[in-house]
């Protein structure tokens, strides 16, 4: 009998492994996969280091403010910022018909930006962030709040708005074309108020310090591993059955496959209309030389006023998307090559549908076409010269490194903010229990082991 398994070698299930192995307890984490991180994570191909999922970190760690969410992870890891070696963004733009908003990880600067671009909102601008200064996006209780309804009641201008939601709802939002405000004023805090970074040495380095402290505190890493089934007696799990058919017995229980993913590894079935719908395609392009002279870190483009961000009715929507320059960072050491990664809604069931052939012959044809409209935003950008090789992602790849049905990669829009499930023992960390990103993912893992177990030890 061990103390805690973790089911999934993500930022949550590493981070909720580290908090309880900190306290003497038996920890068990299993991840299918032979390298942790689940989606975030890294592969050598062609004598580079690929990450996957990626962008940048948000919570940004300023020395100023040590009780943002990032200072309050590094306390609960028992680790320092100098660890992470987060480097800040140059600067990121957010680009519509008419408008282009840029941002660094100084909070005024964007709103000078804001004031510049839409002089009129001024005043009721700086009122929204008066009111989201306030907002406690922490308090679980709050029941949902439309975020267009919350946004539209201070500020009038439609394309300020749509501008607004665009980057938040890329980094995070499960929920077509809205989503609770708890879960924006968290996103927009973290991205603008604290602000983008990457670390010095990639998404591996992360992933290898979380391992390194995992297994330092006496935790058990099974790679290559997948959990079956969690046999229950309706009130509790009494056992987890992994692939050799070995039954694991545990006093708790923690996943970060998911919600309905988890409820099916019991034997429920799962109500598809809640499953989740919103999935990318991504490529990342590998250049032999550098962009010379340019600073955008991040741009978010929108080729229309309002932003559809919904499932794409065919295989991709390449009208709006993320580009992201990882190089562009302020890193200690400049990078050998140039990356980009560029990043657009897809259609999960379409790509499915498709032959083998159809898929290789689909994922090509996609990529050119955002080659195309990421054109349209950098000119500078030659996508035809100097690019060494590509690979390209799917919700199928989504799907494949998260085991998220429909390749969904926020997961169900039904989030548990307790974190806790039909059964006692049984606790939910990660994407469905409604943290997001990088940060928010360890946050949640941390939290969710402070309040079901060391709580309850400590007491």
């Amino acid at each position: 009998m061990i103390d805690a398994l973790i089911i999934g070698g993500g930022f949550s299930g590493l981070a909720a492994g580290i908090r309880l192995a900190h306290f003497d307890l038996k920890v068990c984490l299993i991840e299918s996969h032979p390298v942790p991180g689940g989606l975030n994570t890294f592969y050598p191909y062609k004598g580079y280091l690929f990450e996957s999922g990626l962008h940048a970190v948000t919570n940004f760690p300023s020395p100023k403010n040590t009780k943002t969410p990032f200072w309050k992870l590094l306390r609960q890891l028992r680790l320092t910022a100098d660890d992470f070696a987060l480097r800040p963004q140059k600067k990121s733009r957010i680009c519509f018909p008419g408008a282009c908003l840029e941002f660094t990880n100084d909070f005024p600067f964007f709103i000078t930006q804001v004031e510049q671009t839409f002089p009129e909102e001024r005043d009721r601008f700086l009122s929204f962030i008066s009111y989201l200064n306030g907002f406690d996006e922490y308090d679980f209780s709050t029941p949902y709040l439309s975020t267009r309804y919350v946004l539209s009641s201070f500020i009038h201008e439609p394309l300020l708005i749509e501008m607004l939601l665009c980057p938040v709802m890329y980094y995070g939002s499960a929920q077509e074309n809205d989503l609770d405000f708890k879960d924006f004023a968290l996103l927009f805090k973290s991205i603008f108020f604290e602000g983008l970074g990457r670390p010095e040495g990639g998404i591996k380095s992360i992933i290898d310090l979380l391992v390194n402290r995992f297994t330092e505190c006496g935790g058990e890493l099974r790679l290559n591993t997948t959990v079956n089934a969690l046999e229950h007696d309706g009130h509790q799990i009494m056992r987890a059955h992994i692939q050799n058919g070995e039954p694991i017995e545990s006093r708790h229980v923690f996943s970060s496959a998911g919600l309905w993913e988890t409820m099916r590894l019991t034997g429920q079935e799962t109500p598809h209309e809640k499953t989740g719908r919103i999935s990318f395609m991504e490529s990342i392009s590998i250049f032999n030389t550098p962009l010379q002279g340019k600073d955008t870190s991040i741009l978010f483009y929108n080729d229309h006023p309002s932003f559809a961000y919904k499932q794409p009715e065919g295989l991709t929507d390449p009208s709006s998307g993320v580009v992201c320059f990882p190089d562009h960072f302020h890193y200690e050491t400049p990078l050998d090559s140039f990356t980009v990664k560029i990043t657009h809604l897809a259609n999960y069931s379409i790509w499915r549908a498709l032959s083998t052939s159809e898929y290789s012959f689909e994922k090509e044809k996609t990529f050119r076409s955002a080659c195309h409209h990421v054109s349209r935003y950098l000119p500078d950008l030659d996508f035809s010269r100097n690019m060494a090789f590509s690979d390209i992602f799917t919700p199928l790849t989504i799907e494949k490194f998260t085991h998220h049905m429909n390749g969904s990669v926020y997961g169900s829009p039904v989030k548990k903010r307790e974190g806790k499930t039909a059964f006692d023992n049984l606790y939910l960390c990660g994407t469905d229990q409604g943290l997001v990103g990088i940060v928010g993912s360890m946050l949640s893992g941390i939290t969710m082991a402070n309040q079901h177990v060391l709580s309850k030890i400590n007491s």
